[in-house]
C-alpha cells in the first residue's frame, strides 16, 4: 500500500479555458515543457480571426517539430457536471466526468517523454493507479465521479469515482483498458471556496492506495 499527499490548485476559473503544453526534447535527458494558453494569446485572438490564429498554432506546431518529436500535453481538458438536485444548488450532488487525449507526433521521441498515466500537468489522473504503469504513444483517459454531501450544512461528504484508461502499443489502442475505481470522504474545508478536504481509497489490478487531497481532482 502506498500513501499519497497530492495538493490541487482551484482551477475551476479555467475549466473552460483550452490550453495545451508543448513538450520539445533537445537532448536526451532534457526537456523544455512551454505552455500555450489562450490567455496568453488573447491579444492576437482579439485582432485575427479564428482562421488566422489556426494558420498561427499550424506554424508554431510545425516549428517545433523541426526541432524534434512534439507531445501535445493535456494542459486544461474536456469536463461536464450534472446537478442531481437542481432544486438545492446548495447541497453537492452532483455527477462530474473529466476527459482528456494526450499523443506525441514522431517518431522520436524518448521513452520517458512519452504519454503516461498520471503524468498530466497536474498529476490528477489514475487515481488508483500507479504512477507510469502505463505508457504510449497515444492515451486516452476518462473519469466519473458521484459527489453527495452527508450534512445538510455540508461539512461531511462522500465521493465514488472510478477511471479507465488506454495507451497505444502492439495495437491496444482502444481495445485494451485499464480500469480502477474507489470512494472517499470529504471534510469542508473553506465553505466560501467550497473546497474540501478528501481522504481517499482507490484500487486497480494488482494496486491500492490512499489519497490525501486538498480540493477535488477536477
Amino acid at each position: 500500500m502506498t500513501i499519497l499527499f497530492r495538493q490541487t490548485n482551484l482551477w475551476k476559473v479555467f475549466r473552460f479555458v483550452f490550453s495545451w503544453g508543448i513538450s520539445i526534447p533537445f537532448a536526451q535527458n532534457f526537456l523544455y515543457h512551454y505552455p500555450v494558453t489562450h490567455a496568453m494569446l488573447s491579444k492576437t485572438l482579439k485582432e485575427r480571426t479564428l482562421t488566422a490564429h489556426q494558420e498561427l498554432e499550424k506554424k508554431l506546431v510545425a516549428k517545433m517539430r523541426d526541432l524534434g518529436s512534439l507531445a501535445v500535453m493535456p494542459n486544461c481538458c474536456s469536463y461536464s457536471y450534472i446537478s442531481m438536485n437542481p432544486g438545492r444548488p446548495a447541497q453537492q450532488n452532483t455527477l462530474a466526468f473529466w476527459t482528456y487525449y494526450w499523443t506525441v507526433f514522431g517518431s522520436a521521441a524518448p521513452y520517458l517523454d512519452l504519454p503516461a498515466i498520471g503524468w498530466d500537468p497536474y498529476n490528477r489522473s489514475g487515481e488508483g493507479i500507479d504512477q507510469s504503469r502505463y505508457r504510449g504513444k497515444s492515451l486516452f483517459y476518462f473519469q466519473g465521479e458521484y459527489r453527495r454531501d452527508i450534512t445538510d450544512n455540508g461539512l461531511l461528504g462522500f465521493v465514488l469515482f472510478s477511471n479507465v484508461n488506454t495507451v497505444s502499443g502492439s495495437g491496444t489502442f482502444f481495445s485494451s483498458w485499464h480500469p480502477a475505481a474507489g470512494g472517499g470522504l470529504r471534510i469542508k474545508f473553506n465553505k466560501g471556496s467550497n473546497t474540501n478536504i478528501g481522504l481517499d481509497y482507490a484500487v486497480s489490478k494488482g494496486y491500492h492506495t490512499i489519497v490525501l487531497n486538498l480540493g477535488e481532482s477536477f
